[in-house]
């Protein structure tokens, strides 16, 4: 999720304030799903699979059994209250403030991350341990984000001009997607609405080019996105005509159930591709087994029927052994070759 799909995420799941956790399972992606209630939502779920995404779903997913980490998820969060949740400034980490002091922390950047938070910030619980650059990721540290992402929901004049100071050989699309931290779709979405030339350099705007990406940035957080899946890929794009889902949770939701079938469908392609290749090198090893019995068959007919010949000849030769001395027999009976010592002859058979 980018964080412009965040931003508009926690305004839809703001139902679930005052609701109660009542259970917290594994599914079978390894994904997390916690079974919410309260009266007015009665029973919902919150399906978190990191570092992709984060939905409401109205029923339960397939489950397996918990592993210690979920089962440590049960021990510290069953029978809180979730009270508050929130986007961290612009960065891909949403905040559920609990009932019982502790936050709720899920990260959906890089490798993703679910994280415990006591009611002094520091890490209690954390699902992987693995250090990164801006922040702190060890259980008893506190908590923190060194390097925040820019803050696009407080943009200014000002900030803006900063940041093309710091950055003067990006290009507008890019500028927007990274240092604005808006992602690509909304980056192309904002250069075609405002007729900007995406590959141009940022510093090359005009003030008042500017202060109207400015405005219509601030217009975009007002209005409600259309969500549309295009190769198991979701594309936010701020445009109230058209909407494919009517939140983005239903559309994450979808997202993951291609996603899941993609993953089965692999698992049995890569079987049948297995089968497939056995099959086939079962059939070549015959081809040759084949043509090996046929080469056998034919020696053992030549055998057959040169078998009185043969005989014959080894008979003639153990009356009289000097006739293997005669090269007017050896010719007339196709002799090859005779190995006294070892006492065998090589005899042509037509």
């Amino acid at each position: 999720m980018n964080s412009y799909q965040i931003y508009n995420l926690i305004k839809e799941i703001q139902l679930i304030k005052e609701s109660r956790i009542n259970n917290i399972s594994l599914c079978e992606d390894y994904s997390i799903l916690i079974e919410l209630y309260s009266a007015s939502i009665k029973k919902k779920y919150l399906h978190i699979k990191v570092p992709n995404f984060l939905f409401l779903r109205n029923e339960k997913c397939d489950i397996i059994q918990a592993n210690s980490f979920t089962k440590t998820l049960r021990e510290k969060l069953l029978g809180s209250i979730i009270k508050e949740i929130i986007q961290c400034g612009a960065d891909r980490i949403i905040e559920f403030k609990l009932s019982n002091d502790k936050k709720l922390i899920i990260e959906l950047f890089l490798r993703g991350n679910i994280i415990i938070l006591d009611n002094d910030n520091k890490i209690e619980l954390i699902m992987d341990k693995k250090k990164f650059e801006n922040k702190k990721s060890n259980i008893g540290e506190e908590y923190n984000i060194v390097n925040p992402a820019f803050e696009y929901k407080k943009i200014t004049y000002e900030k803006i001009n900063k940041l093309i100071e710091n950055n003067k050989g990006d290009t507008i699309g890019l500028f927007i997607a990274t240092k604005l931290n808006l992602a690509k779709e909304i980056s192309e979405f904002l250069c075609n609405e405002l007729n900007f030339d995406k590959n141009k350099f940022m510093n090359e705007l005009k003030k008042e080019e500017k202060e109207n990406l400015i405005k219509k940035i601030k217009e975009i957080l007002k209005i409600k996105p259309s969500i549309n899946i295009n190769k198991n890929s979701l594309l936010t794009i701020p445009d109230n005509n058209k909407s494919q889902f009517d939140t983005i949770s239903e559309g994450f939701k979808k997202i993951n159930e291609q996603l899941k079938e993609k993953i089965t469908n692999t698992k049995y392609t890569n079987q049948i591709n297995k089968i497939k290749n056995i099959i086939k090198k079962q059939n070549k090893l015959l081809e040759i087994n084949k043509k090996k019995e046929e080469e056998y068959n034919l020696v053992a007919n030549k055998l057959y029927e040169n078998f009185e010949n043969n005989e014959a000849i080894l008979n003639k030769i153990k009356d009289d052994n000097k006739i293997i001395e005669n090269n007017t027999f050896i010719k007339k009976n196709n002799i090859l070759k005779i190995n006294k010592k070892n006492k065998t002859l090589i005899i042509k058979i037509q």
